[in-house]
Order: structure tokens, then sequence, then C-alpha cells
């Protein structure tokens, strides 16, 4: 349901972004089914950890590199200057939440791993390190947020890592891994700091050298003791690491409390980017009322922000992927999504079935070889099938608890993920968008896996059998979800070659551009901004004839159908419209403008403009619309008055976006339009105010505008006469001027 509605998006805001919502999230299916029905196996999930292992690794490293400035990556990968994919690292609390959220999953898989082989242990022991590297990148990143949410999926997991029979091997094994990493964290973190500070490469270098190898060693210690005892079977050891871990942290507190108590003192509510992300939220429920049950389309923030705005900001993001899936897919779209979230939370927390999982086994904790423990007692044709499973008392195999321990940590990381996402605009990352889906895949893999109990788990899984493909309804699933992706590619490389196509053409003149152009706009039908760019080049192309104007205006009507919020298009619209003479059509367009930003001041001055200018042009024609026209002016100031007084109110950890002022020519447009209704008080106070602009033509009319208001005779005066001969561009002014019902 929730990629259905974002595939649907009848009500998209622009239609444009509904398309890339509606591709990613078709491909973000591709990776669900091909995770969550391409069939599990051991080497697989440690070849998926290690991945991400090293693609978080690589993020931080190059973060802290660009930091002591021995990288320069602006974006991670660049197939050309203008198509650079950015990378988490450019974004601090991204980074943070990546980091973080890797590095619990790898806490989660390393703690709960029971393979004793060598191999397997040097492996655990470079996944704990990348853990490790992964919590020094989140302190670095220092994104509050992502530490916050990163300590309080370590306190559930401590919590809820008990196992049913009272058994805190787990937990011991999970604590002695988390203070492992938090030491190599924290002495990464100091280096790394005192790196970027100092721009030594070597502090660097050491700092992530450290926190990779400190974990490993660490590892193969405990690997080394447990060959001569199993040291997590000791009752002493868990309350031992508990109190090990309060006494170190009350003597950090200690020692720290001044620091500790001064960063406690800058967290609070009147912070910029902590206040701002409530405004964000409560403007974007206006655009959740515009249709609240099935959304407006992907990146319904990013086209409608400006019409919502409560103050004057500039925020192409609402920061939180919670009120994104809102006002994106609506309710039925986020109940849809909060669904799928709660199986993530339940198996990462506690999986369905887990007590039959570990009551099932033999040796909890050491589960033996099954090929020589029941290779005496059945037959070999039941030995293989032992082998891959369980056996016909339904106890659990070893390599089944590793695929459990795998497809928990991948529950990890992308609940970990969730938390911070829901606070921040990670998800508009595509690649944590899918490091996200693949958790998802993972948490739906293991409630079904583990909700079918030990003796079942191997006739469940999806393997692939031979002559059974296309039998297999996981199969068909997998192959249909992989069609999809691949659709999902196609559009989109369609719309990347649109892109480069229109601005290729930007180099072009102007008739061979609008050629360019219309190719470009055949790619990606959807997109607004090729038949902007193609209105502009005709207005070149014609020299801005009216027969120019014209296909211009039609043009940016097209455009509008695809981007009906856009205040630029309704601004370029009523410029051409004004152009063209067509004075109430350039009026509607710049009220349109207006309504579609608010709180960009340069909107609200042309719509004054244009309405006083529309009701000088009716004056002679029809008097009451043009008394509408300049009551209408009158009301958009009064407007303006109230949104300056917020702005002006606002407090000093909130500033605005810029000073919210009006367009000194708009205050003789007032001036007109209260000399049009008959007030000449306030029509001479906007007179004056424009009369300082630096402007000539605002500064000649505004004086112009004073002579009529000083002048007993109205236009038929001398001074008023000598002043427009000598100022030969204020002539067309006066002509309207002189229509006025009180100036004739």
């Amino acid at each position: 349901m929730y990629v259905l509605l974002y595939i649907v998006g009848v009500y998209a805001a622009k239609l444009s972004y509904a398309v890339t919502g509606a591709t990613d999230a078709v491909a973000m299916m591709g990776v669900y089914g091909m995770i969550r029905w391409g069939g599990w196996q051991v080497w697989r999930l440690r070849v998926l950890l290690a991945t991400l292992a090293a693609a978080s690794v690589g993020a931080v490293t190059l973060a802290a590199a660009n930091g002591w400035h021995q990288f320069f990556f602006p974006s991670a990968i660049g197939a050309a200057p203008q198509f650079d994919l950015a990378s988490v690292f450019q974004y601090h609390n991204a980074l943070g939440a990546f980091a973080g959220a890797v590095s619990m999953g790898l806490l989660v898989y390393t703690s709960l791993t029971r393979s004793r082989g060598l191999y397997a242990t040097l492996l655990k022991g470079l996944l704990l390190g990348s853990a490790s590297l992964d919590f020094a990148g989140l302190l670095l990143s220092g994104s509050r947020g992502a530490l916050l949410f990163w300590v309080l999926m370590g306190v559930a997991l401590f919590i809820f890592l008990r196992a049913p029979e009272r058994d805190n091997r787990d937990r011991s094994r999970f604590l002695w891994h988390l203070y492992s990493l938090g030491v190599a964290g924290g002495i990464a973190y100091i280096l790394l700091h005192k790196a970027i500070h100092t721009q030594s490469e070597g502090l660097g270098w050491t700092g992530l050298g450290l926190a990779l190898a400190l974990p490993v060693v660490a590892v193969l210690a405990a690997h080394w003791v447990s060959r001569q005892r199993d040291w997590t079977a000791s009752r002493f050891s868990f309350p031992v690491l508990v109190v090990v871990g309060l006494l170190v942290g009350l003597a950090g507190a200690v020692v720290k409390h001044h620091s500790l108590l001064a960063k406690l003192h800058t967290y609070h509510l009147h912070q910029t980017s902590v206040i701002q992300r409530f405004i964000f939220w409560k403007d974007g429920l206006a655009i959740v009322v515009r249709n609240p049950l099935t959304g407006s389309g992907g990146g319904a923030w990013g086209a409608m922000w400006q019409k919502v705005e409560s103050y004057p900001y500039y925020s192409t993001q609402v920061h939180s992927f919670i009120m994104d899936t809102l006002m994106n897919v609506g309710l039925i779209g986020l109940l849809a999504l909060l669904g799928v979230v709660w199986t993530l939370g339940r198996s990462v927390l506690w999986p369905k079935g887990l007590h039959q999982m570990v009551a099932g086994t033999p040796q909890p904790l050491n589960p033996p070889n099954l090929s020589t423990h029941v290779g005496t007692a059945v037959n070999s044709q039941s030995s293989r099938r032992n082998s891959k499973g369980a056996d016909e008392s339904g106890a659990w195999a070893a390599d089944r608890w590793e695929e459990f321990v795998g497809l928990r940590a991948l529950a990890a990381i992308g609940l970990t993920l969730f938390l911070h996402a829901a606070m921040d605009w990670d998800m508009a990352f595509l690649s944590l968008l899918m490091v996200f889906t693949v958790g998802l895949a993972g948490s739906s893999e293991l409630d079904r896996l583990s909700g079918l109990g030990a003796s079942r788990m191997v006739q469940a899984a999806p393997m692939l059998k031979p002559g059974g493909a296309f039998r297999s309804p996981e199969n068909w699933a997998m192959g249909l979800s992989g069609l999809a992706a691949l659709g999902a590619v196609i559009v989109s490389g369609m719309a990347i070659q649109g892109t480069r196509m229109a601005q290729a053409a930007g180099t072009l003149p102007p008739a061979p551009r609008i050629l360019a152009l219309q190719t470009a706009h055949s790619f990606a039908p959807w997109s607004s901004s090729d038949l902007v760019q193609e209105e502009q080049a005709v207005e070149q192309a014609t020299n801005s004839s009216p027969a120019g104007l014209q296909r211009g205006l039609q043009l940016l009507d097209e455009a509008r159908q695809l981007n009906p919020y856009s205040a630029q298009i309704q601004g370029a619209a009523a410029v051409l419209a004004f152009q063209l003479g067509q004075f109430p059509e350039a009026y509607h367009r710049a009220m349109a403008a207006y309504h579609d930003a608010p709180y960009f001041a340069t909107n609200l001055s042309t719509a004054i403009n244009a309405a006083a200018v529309n009701g000088l042009e009716s004056t002679a024609t029809n008097w009451p619309v043009a008394r509408q026209s300049f009551a209408q002016v009158l009301q958009l100031y009064t407007a303006y008055q109230h949104r300056e007084a917020a702005v002006k109110s606002l407090p000093s950890y909130l500033p605005p976006l810029g000073p919210y002022q009006l367009d000194p020519f708009t205050y003789d447009s007032l001036a007109v339009s209260e000399l049009a209704l008959g007030n000449k008080v306030q029509a001479r106070n906007f007179a004056q105010s424009a009369v300082p602009a630096q402007d000539p033509h605002t500064h000649q009319v505004a004086k112009l505008l004073l002579l009529l208001l000083n002048s007993p005779l109205g236009t038929h005066n001398a001074a008023v006469a000598t002043y427009v001969n000598t100022h030969p561009g204020v002539k067309p002014s006066f002509a309207l001027i002189q229509q006025l019902p009180n100036m004739r």
C-alpha cells in the first residue's frame, strides 16, 4: 500500500517530484523483494554486513580526512560535475545516523554470533572494529539526535538481550563488546578531533587505525580465554561487567562534570535547529490537510513549503521521515509504514518464537557440530538434511542460529536509522533509504521464520528448487519486484538523460536550444524546468515579439500544469502578460504567485504593483473593477503589515531568512491607490516613503505624485506639466493617473 500510493500520486503537488518519489519507492520494493525472498545463507548475511561496515567506514574516513584537509571530496560519486551524487558525509546528522546505525547492528551481530572458528573470530573482530570506528564517526559528526537514539537503542538491547531462561551470557558479551567499542571509539574520537583542529594527518590515521585494531585485540583475547573456559558462563561475569560500567561512567561524570553540565546547558528548546523542526512539522500539517488520506505525492514538502511557511525561512526538507510520509502518501501510507516498523522493532527487541529457538538448542551458546552429533543415530539422508537446519526432534542448527543473528543485526540497523530519521531528513539520501529497506527486509524474514518454530525452519526457507522456480510464490514475488525495480531504473535513466540534454542545451544559441529542450522534455515529460527554459529561449529567439511572448505564456501554462504551486512560474507568467498588455491576466498571475509564496516579499510587491496597474488601466472603461483593484492593493498592504509585525517579533534564536521588505516602487503603487480612492493624506505618506529610492523611475513617480497631491488644480497645473516635460520617463504613468475620476 505504501509503494502503491507513491505510484498513484493522483494529487501530486509537483509531477516531477511525484515521479521521483514513485521510482524511488518502486526501486526500494525491488531491493526489499530480492533480499526478502532471495534465500538467506550465512555467508550472504556476512557479506552484506561486511559491505555495510565497509561503506560506513569509508564514509567516516572520507569525512575525517576531509576535516584535516587531506581529502577533498565534495561528493561521493561524480559521473560528471553536474551529476554528482551527494554522500552522507556532506551532512553531519546523516553521517552520524548512518555510522551509528551500522555500529549498532554490528554490535548486535558480534555479541550474538556463536561461531568460534579462527576465521569467524577474526571477522567478528573486524566487524567490531568497524563498529568502533563508526562510533567515533558518530561522535565526530556532532549529531546530538543520532547519539541520543544510539544510546537509547543500546539501553533497550541491553534489557531485551536477556535470554528467556535468565541466561546472561549474551548480555555479558554485549557489554564486553560495548566497552571495547566505547574505549576504542573514544580514543579514536579524541585523536581525530585533535587531528582536524591541528591539521595533523598522522594523528588522524593513528586514530582510525586504533579504532579498527583495538576491538580486534579485545575479541581475540576473549576468544583465547574462552578456549580455556567460557568466561561468560560464570555467574559473576555479568554483574562484574555491569558494576565496572557503572563505576567507570560515574568516575567519568565526576571528572568531567563541568564540561558535561556546560554541554547539557547548550541543549534547549530555543536552539534554532530544534525549534525550527517543530515549526516545519506544524507547517507541514497544512499540506497534509490538502489530501489527508492518500497524500500529495512524493516531494510534497519541496513543492509547497513556500505556500505554507509561517515565517521567512528556506528549507527544502521537512526534517522528519514520518511527516514526509504523511504529506506524500497520507494517513494510509503512514499506517502502512508504521506497520512494518512495528515488525522491525519487535524483530530487534523481542522476536516472536525466541523462547522456542533458544529452548530448542541443545547448547544454546555453543551449538555442536550436528553432522557428528547425529551421524550415528540416523541414516546418511537424514544427516544431510540435519546438517542444513534441524533434526527430526526440532533441534536448532548452528547455521540457522547464525541466520537469525544476522537478520536481527540488519533489523537493528534499520530501526536505529528510522528512529533518527523520524526527526531529520536522512531518508532523502537514497543510500540511507536503501539501508533502511534492507533492515525492513531482514526483519520481515526474521519475523516469518522465528514465528514458525525451529523444526519448520528448513522447510520454510525460500530456497530455489530445481524445476520449482515457476511454482514458488517467493520466486514469483522476487521476480516481479525485480522487474518493477528495473522499470524504476529505466524511468530514472530517462530523467537523467533529459537533465543532461537540458543542461547541454544551455550552451547553444536560442533557436537550436529550443529544439534541444524539446527533445530533453520528450525524455522527461513530467519536468516543468524544461518548459521554463524553453520559454526563455523562445523569448530570446523572437526578441520578445508579441508572438514570442504569447508562445512563452503558453509554455509557462504547460509548466504550471506540472508544477501548480510554483511562485516562480506564476511570477514569470505575470511579467509576460504585462508585456503583452494583458493587465487583468498579469494581475491574476501575480496574485497567484503571491499566494504560493506569501513570505517572499518580491511576490507581494509584484502583486501590489500589478493590482495598481490593473486598476489604472481599468479606470476609463470599468471604474467598479478599477476600484476593486485599488482596494485589493490596500488589503495586500494590510496583510504585509501583519506579516512584517510577525517577523519583527521573532525571537533572536529564530532569525528570518532575510528582511521582509517591499520593493520601493510598491509605495508609488500604494500612493496611487490611495489617491484613486480619495485618501490624499495616506497617499502623500506613501509617496514620501518612495522619494528616497535609488531607482530613478521610482523617485520620479513619487515626486510627480507629491506635486499632484500638493496642487489644488490636480493634473491641470503648470508645475506638474513642467515636471512631466522635463522627466519623460513618467509620461506613461501620468497618462494613466489623468484617467482617475478625482484627477480629471
